[in-house]
């Protein structure tokens, strides 16, 4: 028997006890579309903070929504390009409308109020009206040199772009500040590509290890291929070090890319992770 229209349950989503209505907006994240919008637009006005600014996330995720709006209008009294620079004049004020739209008054430990607000600001303005309020291309802007808030403007595009899953936002940024979060928008093979050239041209460390924990499951044959010749080359200097990341390669390269380790190099770490690969082949096979 079908279930009720969906605008009959976003009205009982309304009815719902305040404990139950956090729990029932994760719901709407699929399939979230415009139709949603005046139930997202009432949330704003729940009593519970975490509804509030679930609403919030829901509806930045809308760039043609009310808030998209409000929040277009607030970022282009506060931006301006001049002589290829990106000035910025931050929020002096949490007023009761910001608070309302998503920002969080209270920035946390360490942080300053306004720095807090105006990455908030940055977060919740829809990506597409960064090119006609400045009239520039993204990789035009995550180039520019910002006055003196600059990583405040890039942690919000950063959020900005994963909650709204832009490919280019996230191309141009990954190339300026390789994160883990944005190879999540990206499709699967350019999330294998980016990691590919990022594992051959940078050193083992905790960012190596974070983007390869980006990177989508199973990894195919240059990603793997790259990590292997990454765990052969610190084997020779730092085999001390190799813990992550030959676990990794052991969960996450395709299992029927065993051969590609046990033939490279005779070397304990690259056979370890062969024969890990090895077995899982072999039951999956099993289950098969």
């Amino acid at each position: 028997m079908p279930g009720p229209p969906a605008s009959c349950s976003r009205r009982r989503g309304r009815r719902r006890p305040p404990e139950d209505r956090a729990a029932f907006l994760e719901l709407l994240g699929e399939g979230l579309s415009l139709d949603d919008e005046p139930f997202l637009e009432a949330a704003l006005d729940d009593r519970r903070i975490e509804v509030r600014h679930r609403a919030s996330e829901l509806l930045t995720r809308l760039p043609d929504s009310r808030l998209g709006r409000r929040m277009a209008e607030r970022a282009a009294r506060r931006f301006a390009v001049a002589r290829g620079r990106l000035n910025v004049d931050p929020p002096l004020e949490c007023d009761a409308a910001m608070e309302r739209d998503g920002i969080r008054p209270k920035p946390p430990r360490g942080m300053g109020e306004q720095g807090w607000w105006l990455r908030q600001l940055v977060s919740r303005t829809p990506l597409a009206v960064w090119r006609d309020l400045l009239g520039h291309s993204p990789r035009e802007l995550v180039r520019m040199k910002v006055v003196d808030w600059g990583r405040e403007v890039m942690a919000g595009w950063v959020r900005a772009t994963v909650i709204q899953e832009d490919p280019e936002w996230a191309r141009e940024l990954f190339a300026s500040d390789p994160l883990a979060d944005l190879l999540a928008v990206l499709p699967r093979g350019e999330q294998e590509t980016l990691a590919t050239d990022f594992v051959r041209g940078h050193g083992l460390d905790g960012q190596l290890i974070m983007v390869l924990g980006g990177v989508a499951a199973p990894w195919g044959q240059e990603l793997s291929r790259a990590v292997f010749h990454k765990i052969l080359e610190v084997s020779g200097t730092q085999p001390w070090n190799l813990g992550e990341l030959t676990k990794l390669a052991g969960e996450r390269v395709d299992p029927a890319l065993h051969g590609l380790a046990e033939r490279l190099s005779p070397e304990p770490p690259i056979q370890e992770v062969a024969a890990l690969l090895r077995f899982r082949d072999d039951m999956l096979k099993e289950l098969s």
